[in-house]
């Protein structure tokens, strides 16, 4: 959404495969993260649940390595690419491996065995069931809403609307949730993207967390 030049704000959103099938690995294997505000609720999936990958401490063990993945392939959205995609997928997708890029050797072991019992029948769910959005993907954010929110930032905060960017991950989770990562990158749920009010939030979150980065 307005991806123009210097003299513009700009604003990213996608529907991206990474983050699904990330959280399906999570919901699949019963993982447990500690508590974070950057949790997102459950995809509701699992037919096929793999719990029995890994035992009580192990699903502990993976739940702190998978926040610390979620974190990052989140946060990864901030670089600019050619899509959304590209970014997560050249920085934290599983290799042959199984290694996941991005991700020292402390956070490899148990979170590799849950990602190899899961991450695949995650993407394939994804392809499956990607969350529907009104005939476009810009549908997501209603257009006026974004401009309107990315020039009130620019004159509240005094600066050229070139400086006022922002990112969201959507997530087709089935609660009202979103959550900021900082340096101007957000995720949210479609419901959360389409209700004024939340999306208003979100904006604001992307854009100013965004400008606190250039200063």
């Amino acid at each position: 959404m307005r991806p123009a030049g210097s003299r513009s704000w700009m604003f990213r959103h996608g529907i991206a495969q990474l983050p699904h099938a990330a959280v399906y690995v999570r919901d699949a294997t019963g993982l447990e993260p500690p508590p974070d505000p950057v949790l997102p609720p459950p995809l509701g999936v699992p037919d096929d649940e793999q719990r029995d990958v890994l035992d009580g401490a192990g699903r502990a063990e993976a739940g702190a390595q998978w926040l610390r993945w979620w974190r990052g392939l989140v946060a990864a959205e901030a670089t600019e690419r050619s899509s959304l995609e590209e970014v997560i997928r050249s920085s934290f997708w599983p290799g042959d491996d199984g290694r996941i890029a991005g991700l020292g050797p402390g956070d490899q072991s148990a979170l590799q065995q849950a990602v190899a019992a899961a991450f695949d029948a995650g993407c394939s769910w994804f392809d499956r069931c990607r969350p529907p959005v009104p005939e476009t993907e810009q549908a997501c954010f209603e257009w006026h809403l974004v401009r309107d929110v990315a020039k009130d930032v620019a004159r509240r905060h005094g600066v050229s609307p070139g400086a006022v960017r922002g990112t969201a991950v959507v997530l087709g989770v089935h609660e009202n949730w979103w959550a900021g990562f900082g340096s101007g990158v957000t995720a949210c749920s479609v419901a959360c993207a389409q209700n004024p009010q939340t999306a208003r939030d979100v904006l604001l979150e992307a854009f100013e967390s965004g400008l606190s980065t250039q200063r």
